[in-house]
Protein backbone atom coordinates (compact mmCIF):
# COMPACT_ATOMS: atom_id res chain seq x y z
CA UNK A 1 0.00 0.00 0.00
CA UNK A 2 1.64 3.57 -1.12
CA UNK A 3 1.69 6.11 0.95
CA UNK A 4 -0.91 7.95 -0.83
CA UNK A 5 -3.08 5.48 -0.41
CA UNK A 6 -2.91 5.10 3.14
CA UNK A 7 -3.18 9.27 3.59
CA UNK A 8 -6.52 8.62 1.71
CA UNK A 9 -7.63 5.62 3.96
CA UNK A 10 -7.03 7.87 7.01
CA UNK A 11 -8.71 11.05 5.40
CA UNK A 12 -11.86 8.88 4.41
CA UNK A 13 -12.08 7.11 7.70
CA UNK A 14 -11.76 10.46 9.70
CA UNK A 15 -15.04 11.85 7.94
CA UNK A 16 -16.81 8.77 7.83
CA UNK A 17 -16.70 8.63 11.34
CA UNK A 18 -17.89 12.22 11.97
CA UNK A 19 -20.96 11.75 8.71
CA UNK A 20 -23.97 11.51 10.84
CA UNK A 21 -23.29 15.30 12.40
CA UNK A 22 -23.55 16.59 8.44
CA UNK A 23 -26.09 13.93 6.57
CA UNK A 24 -29.12 13.70 8.97
CA UNK A 25 -32.06 12.69 8.25
CA UNK A 26 -35.07 15.61 8.78
CA UNK A 27 -36.63 15.76 12.15
CA UNK A 28 -40.64 17.22 11.93
CA UNK A 29 -39.85 20.30 11.99
CA UNK A 30 -37.06 20.32 9.50
CA UNK A 31 -38.95 18.70 7.28
CA UNK A 32 -41.81 21.49 7.44
CA UNK A 33 -39.19 24.00 6.75
CA UNK A 34 -37.94 21.57 3.51
CA UNK A 35 -41.50 21.45 2.04
CA UNK A 36 -41.92 25.36 2.10
CA UNK A 37 -39.09 25.59 -0.02
CA UNK A 38 -39.73 23.00 -2.42
CA UNK A 39 -43.33 24.45 -2.50
CA UNK A 40 -42.09 27.49 -3.55
CA UNK A 41 -40.44 26.21 -6.14
CA UNK A 42 -43.27 25.61 -8.41
CA UNK A 43 -46.46 24.97 -5.37
CA UNK A 44 -45.92 21.15 -5.45
CA UNK A 45 -46.74 20.65 -1.84
CA UNK A 46 -45.48 18.08 1.00
CA UNK A 47 -41.71 17.21 -0.65
CA UNK A 48 -38.87 16.45 2.09
CA UNK A 49 -36.34 15.49 -0.45
CA UNK A 50 -35.49 14.52 -4.44
CA UNK A 51 -33.76 11.11 -4.75
CA UNK A 52 -31.61 9.78 -7.43
CA UNK A 53 -28.88 7.92 -8.65
CA UNK A 54 -25.64 9.21 -9.89
CA UNK A 55 -22.49 7.09 -11.49
CA UNK A 56 -19.18 7.49 -10.82
CA UNK A 57 -16.91 6.26 -12.91
CA UNK A 58 -13.79 4.16 -12.05
CA UNK A 59 -11.33 2.31 -13.53
CA UNK A 60 -11.96 -1.38 -14.77
CA UNK A 61 -12.43 -3.81 -11.32
CA UNK A 62 -10.24 -6.73 -10.74
CA UNK A 63 -12.81 -8.71 -9.76
CA UNK A 64 -16.23 -8.56 -11.50
CA UNK A 65 -16.02 -6.19 -13.96
CA UNK A 66 -19.11 -6.78 -15.99
CA UNK A 67 -21.06 -6.15 -12.76
CA UNK A 68 -19.96 -2.71 -13.08
CA UNK A 69 -20.56 -1.72 -16.77
CA UNK A 70 -23.37 0.68 -17.00
CA UNK A 71 -25.38 1.66 -19.59
CA UNK A 72 -23.01 3.68 -20.86
CA UNK A 73 -20.58 1.42 -21.34
CA UNK A 74 -18.17 2.75 -18.23
CA UNK A 75 -17.50 1.25 -15.22
CA UNK A 76 -18.95 2.70 -12.59
CA UNK A 77 -19.68 3.48 -8.56
CA UNK A 78 -23.63 4.26 -7.80
CA UNK A 79 -24.30 7.07 -5.49
CA UNK A 80 -28.03 7.47 -4.49
CA UNK A 81 -28.27 10.21 -2.68
CA UNK A 82 -31.34 12.21 -1.18
CA UNK A 83 -31.39 16.47 -1.27
CA UNK A 84 -33.56 18.70 0.48
CA UNK A 85 -34.67 22.43 -1.32
CA UNK A 86 -31.01 23.57 -0.23
CA UNK A 87 -29.04 21.08 -1.89
CA UNK A 88 -28.10 19.35 1.17
CA UNK A 89 -27.43 15.75 0.71
CA UNK A 90 -30.09 14.20 3.76
CA UNK A 91 -29.62 11.07 3.01
CA UNK A 92 -26.77 8.93 0.77
CA UNK A 93 -26.05 5.28 -0.29
CA UNK A 94 -22.96 4.45 -2.24
CA UNK A 95 -21.30 1.15 -2.93
CA UNK A 96 -23.79 -0.76 -5.37
CA UNK A 97 -22.15 -1.50 -9.37
CA UNK A 98 -23.20 0.56 -12.28
CA UNK A 99 -25.03 -2.47 -14.22
CA UNK A 100 -27.84 -2.19 -11.15
CA UNK A 101 -30.99 -0.47 -12.02
CA UNK A 102 -31.63 2.33 -9.50
CA UNK A 103 -34.83 0.35 -8.27
CA UNK A 104 -32.90 -2.29 -6.96
CA UNK A 105 -30.52 0.18 -5.39
CA UNK A 106 -33.35 2.07 -3.08
CA UNK A 107 -35.11 -1.12 -2.64
CA UNK A 108 -31.83 -2.68 -0.67
CA UNK A 109 -31.29 0.45 0.53
CA UNK A 110 -31.96 1.94 4.21
CA UNK A 111 -33.78 4.81 2.34
CA UNK A 112 -36.53 2.82 1.49
CA UNK A 113 -37.32 1.90 4.97
CA UNK A 114 -37.15 5.43 5.88
CA UNK A 115 -39.75 6.44 2.97
CA UNK A 116 -42.26 3.78 4.25
CA UNK A 117 -42.44 5.35 7.70
CA UNK A 118 -43.19 8.96 6.16
CA UNK A 119 -46.52 10.19 7.29
CA UNK A 120 -49.01 10.28 4.47
CA UNK A 121 -48.61 14.00 3.52
CA UNK A 122 -44.96 13.80 3.21
CA UNK A 123 -43.13 12.58 0.29
CA UNK A 124 -39.58 11.95 -1.64
CA UNK A 125 -39.95 13.26 -5.54
CA UNK A 126 -38.54 11.13 -7.98
CA UNK A 127 -38.03 10.35 -11.46
CA UNK A 128 -39.87 7.22 -13.50
CA UNK A 129 -37.55 4.79 -13.01
CA UNK A 130 -38.22 4.54 -8.85
CA UNK A 131 -41.49 2.93 -7.93
CA UNK A 132 -44.88 4.92 -7.18
CA UNK A 133 -45.49 4.50 -3.29
CA UNK A 134 -46.75 6.62 -0.68
CA UNK A 135 -43.67 8.38 0.12
CA UNK A 136 -42.39 8.25 -3.36
CA UNK A 137 -44.11 10.12 -6.26
CA UNK A 138 -42.77 9.84 -10.02
CA UNK A 139 -44.28 11.20 -13.02
CA UNK A 140 -47.00 9.85 -14.76
CA UNK A 141 -45.64 7.87 -17.63
CA UNK A 142 -46.10 9.24 -20.96
CA UNK A 143 -47.83 6.70 -23.18
CA UNK A 144 -48.56 9.95 -25.56
CA UNK A 145 -52.20 10.07 -23.78
CA UNK A 146 -52.04 11.65 -21.00
CA UNK A 147 -54.30 14.71 -20.38
CA UNK A 148 -53.04 18.12 -19.84
CA UNK A 149 -53.32 18.20 -15.81
CA UNK A 150 -51.28 14.70 -15.91
CA UNK A 151 -48.63 16.77 -18.26
CA UNK A 152 -48.11 19.85 -15.92
CA UNK A 153 -47.60 17.97 -13.13
CA UNK A 154 -45.16 16.10 -14.88
CA UNK A 155 -43.35 19.46 -15.51
CA UNK A 156 -44.00 20.29 -12.14
CA UNK A 157 -42.74 17.52 -10.46
CA UNK A 158 -39.22 17.62 -12.42
CA UNK A 159 -39.06 20.93 -12.25
CA UNK A 160 -38.79 20.53 -8.21
CA UNK A 161 -37.19 17.24 -8.26
CA UNK A 162 -34.37 18.83 -10.57
CA UNK A 163 -32.80 19.53 -6.68
CA UNK A 164 -31.05 16.87 -7.08
CA UNK A 165 -29.63 16.79 -10.21
CA UNK A 166 -28.07 20.43 -9.23
CA UNK A 167 -26.85 19.11 -6.09
CA UNK A 168 -24.92 16.13 -7.70
CA UNK A 169 -23.63 18.82 -10.27
CA UNK A 170 -22.26 20.79 -7.28
CA UNK A 171 -21.00 17.94 -6.23
CA UNK A 172 -18.78 16.49 -9.01
CA UNK A 173 -17.99 20.46 -9.46
CA UNK A 174 -16.15 20.88 -6.64
CA UNK A 175 -14.89 17.31 -6.44
CA UNK A 176 -13.29 17.10 -10.23
CA UNK A 177 -12.02 13.53 -8.33
CA UNK A 178 -14.90 12.42 -8.76
CA UNK A 179 -15.33 12.30 -12.59
CA UNK A 180 -12.92 9.72 -13.04
CA UNK A 181 -11.32 7.27 -9.65
CA UNK A 182 -8.14 5.91 -10.75
CA UNK A 183 -8.16 3.24 -8.24
CA UNK A 184 -8.65 -0.56 -7.54
CA UNK A 185 -9.31 -0.84 -3.72
CA UNK A 186 -13.63 -1.12 -4.14
CA UNK A 187 -14.11 -0.28 -0.45
CA UNK A 188 -11.89 2.95 -0.49
CA UNK A 189 -13.80 4.42 -3.11
CA UNK A 190 -17.26 3.81 -1.50
CA UNK A 191 -15.19 5.80 1.38
CA UNK A 192 -13.72 8.62 -0.41
CA UNK A 193 -17.40 9.35 -2.49
CA UNK A 194 -19.34 8.75 0.58
CA UNK A 195 -16.78 11.36 2.22
CA UNK A 196 -17.07 13.94 -0.67
CA UNK A 197 -20.97 14.22 0.56
CA UNK A 198 -19.91 14.99 3.85
CA UNK A 199 -18.12 18.00 2.89
CA UNK A 200 -20.02 18.69 0.75
CA UNK A 201 -22.73 19.26 3.02
CA UNK A 202 -20.33 20.95 5.71
CA UNK A 203 -19.27 22.94 2.85
CA UNK A 204 -22.71 24.72 1.90
CA UNK A 205 -23.69 25.12 5.69
CA UNK A 206 -20.34 27.39 5.95
CA UNK A 207 -20.63 29.01 2.61
CA UNK A 208 -24.37 28.33 0.69
CA UNK A 209 -24.32 27.07 -2.81
CA UNK A 210 -23.31 27.63 -6.19
CA UNK A 211 -22.88 25.64 -8.88
CA UNK A 212 -19.61 24.92 -10.39
CA UNK A 213 -20.34 22.70 -13.28
CA UNK A 214 -23.40 21.26 -15.66
CA UNK A 215 -24.23 18.29 -14.83
CA UNK A 216 -25.34 14.95 -17.33
CA UNK A 217 -28.07 13.26 -16.31
CA UNK A 218 -27.40 9.89 -16.95
CA UNK A 219 -30.16 8.63 -16.10
CA UNK A 220 -32.38 9.11 -18.96
CA UNK A 221 -31.17 6.13 -19.81
CA UNK A 222 -32.85 3.95 -17.23
CA UNK A 223 -36.03 2.22 -17.87
CA UNK A 224 -39.31 2.53 -16.30
CA UNK A 225 -40.21 1.06 -13.42
CA UNK A 226 -42.91 -1.73 -13.77
CA UNK A 227 -43.70 -2.21 -10.39
CA UNK A 228 -47.42 -2.41 -9.35
CA UNK A 229 -48.50 0.17 -7.39
CA UNK A 230 -50.82 0.58 -4.59
CA UNK A 231 -54.28 2.33 -5.06
CA UNK A 232 -53.28 4.55 -2.68
CA UNK A 233 -50.57 5.60 -4.20
CA UNK A 234 -51.94 6.81 -7.68
CA UNK A 235 -55.13 8.00 -5.39
CA UNK A 236 -52.17 10.45 -3.87
CA UNK A 237 -50.84 11.56 -6.59
CA UNK A 238 -54.08 12.54 -8.08
CA UNK A 239 -54.51 14.52 -5.38
CA UNK A 240 -51.20 16.97 -5.89
CA UNK A 241 -51.69 16.69 -9.60
CA UNK A 242 -55.44 18.81 -8.69
CA UNK A 243 -53.43 20.73 -6.00
CA UNK A 244 -50.97 22.64 -8.32
CA UNK A 245 -52.88 25.66 -10.07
Amino acid sequence: MSSTHRAVRRCTTAVVHIADQYICWPDEAKQAEIKNKFKAIKGLPGVIGAVDGTHISIRKPADHPQSYLNRKKDYSIILQGVCDADMTFIDVFVGWPGSVHDARVYRNSPLEEKVSLLPIESHLLGDGAYPLTNGLITPYRDTGRLASEELKFNKVQSATRNKIECTFGMLKGKWRRLKYLDMLDIPCMVDLIFSCTVIHNFVIQREGTHLDDDFDDEDTLQPPNLDVPTRLAFQKRDMLKMSIR
